[in-house]
């Protein structure tokens, strides 16, 4: 079982791809890092994996079977920038019950505050945004998760615990999980195995 993107071409400005022909597997339960400098272009690929944006050529499959349209989709995206991914209109509330209804205990594990669940975006910080992003991004449907940056926000001590929880979730649930940063040292402490975005770009893995 994986998520498999294969001879991936894609870019923002016609004939000039920023990906061309790379390919990519993510296996169920794996731990993988995608490690490059800002503008490389993993952020690109991690929204092509996660069927946010459509490569100009090439597949991308999951579990062997093409994406079904109009259902919680079993890939979940985690932008570096939680405030692109609410809709400032929405209380926190509706925003995390969007795709499910997480319980009590889930909200508990990423510090989630019962009076944080009435306000609206604007009126928490960033980092307690992205703790809802997370635990959004967490339904019993998912089956891969790319985290993009996810913790940049955050300060030391609660990126530990929020990887902590994460990965134990990941491995209860043996969901496969991407972490795309800059930062090598964080992706030697939390992945199985690292890709260098450049070395991809010069050949399929």
């Amino acid at each position: 079982m994986a998520l498999v993107a294969e001879n991936i071409s894609v870019g923002y400005q016609r004939k000039q791809p920023l990906l061309k022909e790379v390919s990519f597997s993510l296996e169920s339960g794996q731990v993988k890092g995608l490690y490059g400098e800002s503008g490389c272009g993993k952020s690109t690929l991690g929204k092509v994996l996660a069927n946010m944006l459509k490569p100009w050529s090439g597949s991308l499959t999951i579990d062997g079977q093409n994406f079904a349209q109009n259902i919680y989709q079993p890939v979940q995206l985690i932008y570096q920038h939680p405030e692109k991914a609410l809709n400032p209109r929405w209380t926190m509330e509706r925003s995390l019950q969007e795709g499910f209804i997480p319980d009590k205990d889930l909200l508990s594990k990423f510090g989630i505050r019962d009076e944080w669940l009435t306000r609206y975006p604007a009126e928490i910080s960033g980092g307690e945004m992205q703790r809802f992003c997370i635990v959004r991004a967490l339904g019993e449907k998912t089956k891969y998760l790319i985290a993009d940056e996810m913790t940049t926000m955050l300060d030391a001590i609660t990126q530990a615990k929020i990887w902590q929880e994460t990965l134990a979730i990941c491995k209860e649930r043996n969901i496969g999980l991407l972490v795309i940063s800059h930062e090598m040292a964080l992706l030697r402490r939390l992945c199985n195995k690292i890709i260098n975005m450049e070395e991809l770009k010069k050949c399929s893995l």
